[in-house]
């Protein structure tokens, strides 16, 4: 299906509907074409912000009447596509963070192994600098006697 509104088509039926003003026949069609595609391109994650906007309008007026399931089946459905969907991307923006965080813990692991390594390598330099410098230091004190 192809959305036959744009946003601002949508918008416009929505301040309609908020006015109390029923909308019927090829608006009322028009209205839900828009809005199932719009929660498609939710789900694929491909949401305009204006339109996204748009929706989440839409969704907080259908949240606001407090809809009965057995007068308003669809726009029920709607709630709930359009609940699922935010729970989804919730929880994988957890599922994300979780991830971020281990991966910074990492990150300052490998940076703490990374420093006490350095200051080993300098350590272990500094003591064979010391070591050679005591065997110059012999062979020179031999050289001379």
């Amino acid at each position: 299906m192809e959305n036959k509104i744009s946003i601002n088509e949508f918008n416009r039926l929505l301040s309609l509907m908020y006015s109390g003003f029923p909308l019927e026949g090829e608006s009322v069609k028009d209205l839900n074409v828009f809005i199932n595609d719009a929660l498609l391109e939710m789900e694929e994650g491909i949401i305009s912000y204006d339109k996204q906007n748009s929706v989440d309008t839409y969704i907080y007026y259908l949240k606001d009447k407090k809809l009965n399931e057995t007068l308003f089946p669809e726009e029920v459905k709607v709630l709930d596509k359009y609940d699922n969907i935010i729970d989804e991307r919730n929880r994988i923006l957890r599922e994300e963070e979780a991830l971020l965080e281990k991966a910074e813990i990492k990150k300052l692991k490998l940076t703490n192994l990374a420093n006490n390594t350095r200051g080993g390598i300098v350590s272990v330099i500094i003591l064979e600098v010391t070591v050679l410098l005591g065997i110059l230091i012999s062979v020179l004190a031999l050289a001379n006697k």
